[in-house]
């Protein structure tokens, strides 16, 4: 492919009837192979047959594949209504199989849906169908479209009232004619999605906006703005935070204290620059300090990582060193750090190492004495005390720390030398607390480390945490190859849903006790 990519072109057609084989190892295979063969010529002809396959595709290949197309769209699409209709399209096949990429996606499709104004009436008009169809389902199955419609209603919804003819796109797709939909529907179907029982708070929030939006622009009749206005005030008092600050801040804003200001406030967003976007983003990524994250480095797990095996229907990850790629995990860059010195975080001292177990051994191979021999037992030493050399090293008590705490989600790590003859590997086991009300459902732990440490993580004992004081483990085999000169660290990544709403959250550790 690298080499003679018209070559593998020919051969299209007989990749993509590879979508459909039974074996999912040749499926997989066959759709990396397709990732690559999208140009501006093929876009629309391969990204249809990756939907076909996303249709019958497992879920838990769905996020990485809505993935792949996003990034396809983005970089291929002719124009921006073919990039919105796939990108819409996209998201109703997907479901909320896609919850941790739809906020993405959500991003991308209001950026393309500002881009094309003269489709604008066209698109509303759409989502505002497919929202009405969603509704009526006793579980909103479609979060992504279901927030893309509410902000489409709230920014264009004075199109939903016109009447809009067939029309022929530059690429030849025809477009059916739209008749006109009264406000009042609209504020409906607004409200309704607003207090429907799966609608988590982000909904909520983007229902608030767009309800204040078309009250704000006088675009409802009295009776009509009555009703957006009783809505928005509801949860002045909601035990979400953001939520109620967004009420309560739209509600002062459309009282009569802020007329001047409100019709500026709350005029319809101007089209995004997308290349602007990415100019700005680009800069951010190269003045972004050597201390902070990269939100990519786990999505993109094959681009960032020297080499991943995936073991286990993918729970496991095995980290290893690849010195013909730039490795952006290599942690002694990140932190302008050699060897192990001036750390962000001062490794903390663990108590289980006393005096009468000091480990000569293990002095050895460490660059960092755990603690400093008294003169009393050096002079010893220096007459041959010979029960020194005699006995076998003392194996330490295992020390623990807290890795991470936040929210309702803590991680503790256990650490142990399972053979002292191999001080270099440790064996780490991190343990999962719940301290809510509600269980942490599809949670997921990653970790990464520098190139000079390999990796092993085993797959969790369960991938939901109760809540009390019931735990949840995995195990992470490190070998530190420069033990003695570098020290261990660690980025973890952890992503799971709490009471109906995505939570992820990135950190890294480099607080790991002497000696390990």
């Amino acid at each position: 492919v690298e080499h003679e990519i018209s070559v593998v072109q020919r051969h299209r057609n007989t990749i993509v009837d590879c979508l459909k084989d039974p074996d999912n190892s040749i499926r997989q295979r066959a759709l990396e192979l397709i990732y690559k063969l999208v140009n501006e010529e093929n876009v629309s002809n391969l990204t249809v047959e990756l939907l076909n396959y996303l249709v019958v595709a497992p879920s838990e290949y769905r996020p990485t594949l809505c993935s792949k197309v996003a990034e396809v769209i983005d970089k291929f699409g002719s124009n921006f209504y073919w990039k919105v209709e796939t990108l819409l399209s996209m998201l109703g096949i997907a479901g909320d199989s896609n919850s941790n990429f739809s906020d993405d996606l959500t991003c991308a499709a209001v950026i393309y849906i500002g881009q094309c104004p003269e489709y604008q009436g066209y698109i509303v008009h759409y989502l505002f169908s497919a929202l009405n169809s969603d509704i009526s389902n006793p579980v909103l199955t479609q979060s992504g479209l279901v927030k893309i419609g509410v902000w489409c209603i709230g920014e264009y919804g004075d199109m939903l009232t016109k009447y809009w003819p067939n029309i022929t796109t530059k690429d030849g797709k025809e477009i059916i004619e739209r008749h006109p939909v009264a406000l009042d529907e609209a504020v409906n179907l607004i409200g309704k999605v607003l207090t429907h029982h799966s609608s988590n708070s982000m909904t909520k929030s983007y229902c608030v906006t767009a309800l204040a939006k078309l009250s704000g622009r006088d675009f409802l009749s009295i009776e009509e703005q009555t009703k957006a206005e009783n809505l928005i005030s509801y949860f002045d008092s909601s035990i979400n935070v953001d939520l109620q600050q967004r009420s309560y801040e739209l509600t002062q804003l459309l009282s009569s204290n802020w007329s001047e200001v409100r019709e500026v406030a709350l005029e319809r967003i101007p089209a995004i620059d997308e290349s602007s976007l990415k100019e700005r983003k680009a800069r951010k990524l190269l003045k972004k300090s050597s201390t902070e994250f990269d939100d990519n480095l786990f999505d993109n797990a094959d681009e960032n990582i020297s080499q991943v095996e995936r073991e286990n229907d993918g729970n496991s990850l095995d980290l290893s060193r690849q010195k013909n790629q730039i490795d952006l995990l290599d942690l002694d860059d990140i932190f302008g750090k050699e060897n192990g010195e001036n750390a962000q975080n001062v490794p903390a001292k663990s108590s289980n190492f006393e005096a009468n177990n000091l480990d000569l051994l293990a002095d050895i191979f460490s660059s960092k004495a755990t603690l400093a021999v008294s003169s009393e037992k050096s002079s010893d030493l220096l007459v041959g005390d010979s029960n020194v050399f005699d006995s076998a090293p003392t194996k330490p008590a295992n020390p623990s720390f807290l890795a991470f705490e936040k929210g309702s989600l803590s991680v503790k790590f256990e650490l142990l030398k399972e053979d002292l003859n191999a001080p270099a590997s440790t064996k780490i086991t991190a343990k999962f607390y719940n301290s809510g009300f509600e269980p942490l459902e599809k949670f997921v732990f990653q970790a990464a480390v520098p190139k000079y440490i390999t990796m092993r993580l085993l797959p969790a004992t369960a991938n939901m945490i109760p809540t009390g004081n019931q735990e949840v483990e995995q195990i992470i085999m490190v070998t530190n190859e420069a033990y003695g000169t570098k020290d261990l660290m660690m980025r973890i990544k952890v992503s799971y849903t709490e009471n109906g709403e995505s939570v992820q959250e990135m950190v890294q550790i480099s607080n790991f006790p002497q000696g390990y």
